[in-house]
């Protein structure tokens, strides 16, 4: 089913507008959060990660799906699943487009624990990179480099809303 969702939210598409007015990301919050590291949990979120994505490249929904859980869900899965680059990539563009898109959150990821959090994760793949340049194939450096650019433009923002 949510292989469908995907299908259909992808850009452009007027069925993203339905299922926010619908709720729809209230039940893909708590099914995410209910996700543990085994592989088909993995492909569940990538799924899910896709589908608020899409959703999400359209500004005007992108606030509207944001709600007081949104920061920290996405944190956690930032936090949880650091070793799944895919995941963390996706987590990272939806965090940095919602708090672009909505004050609220942007005040939420302020908290000094939230941004104590992503400055612990954004130093955890910057020393990884350091330790594994020689190591990486150039797909993989690309993904790291990109996660690391992601962290760091939400944590400027973050800091400027002090």
């Amino acid at each position: 089913a949510l292989k469908r969702i995907e299908t259909i939210t992808r850009p452009p598409s007027s069925i993203c507008a339905i299922l926010v007015e619908a709720n729809m990301h209230k039940v893909l919050y708590d099914l995410m959060r209910s996700c543990n590291r085994s592989h088909p949990h993995i492909q569940l979120l990538k799924y899910i990660l896709q589908i608020l994505s899409n959703i999400s490249d359209d500004t005007n929904l992108a606030s509207s799906f944001a709600n007081k859980h949104f920061v920290d869900i996405f944190i956690d899965l930032i936090q949880l699943f650091r070793d799944k680059v895919d995941i963390v990539t996706f987590s990272a563009q939806l965090l940095r487009n919602i708090i672009l898109a909505d004050p609220k959150s942007l005040k939420r990821c302020s908290k000094r624990e939230n941004i104590k959090r992503l400055q612990g994760i954004h130093g955890l793949f910057e020393r990884e990179l350091k330790r594994n340049r020689k190591n990486f194939e150039a797909l993989k450096m690309e993904k790291f480099e990109r996660i690391q650019v992601l962290l760091e433009i939400i944590l400027e923002e973050c800091s400027k809303y002090k």
